[in-house]
């Protein structure tokens, strides 16, 4: 999701399994995510725990698809 200076959010950045029914809320949980990384980190350091926090959903979604196969 993040390369260098530049990052991804919503959909393009990476479709989390559909069941764990984030869709739209995702790209604005990851809109607010970056947001609050920015104005609390240096941008290095923002999007690495950007990174970090969103690839955890994608985690957790494969982790439901798992119990639900």
């Amino acid at each position: 999701m993040t390369r260098g200076r530049l990052t991804q959010i919503g959909d393009s950045a990476f479709v989390a399994r559909p069941h764990i029914a984030l869709g739209v809320g995702k790209a604005a949980a990851d809109a607010l995510a970056l947001t609050q990384a920015l104005a609390t980190l240096p941008s290095a350091r923002a999007l690495d725990h950007y990174q970090h926090a969103r690839l955890a959903i994608v985690q957790y979604g494969r982790r439901l698809g798992a119990l639900m196969e």
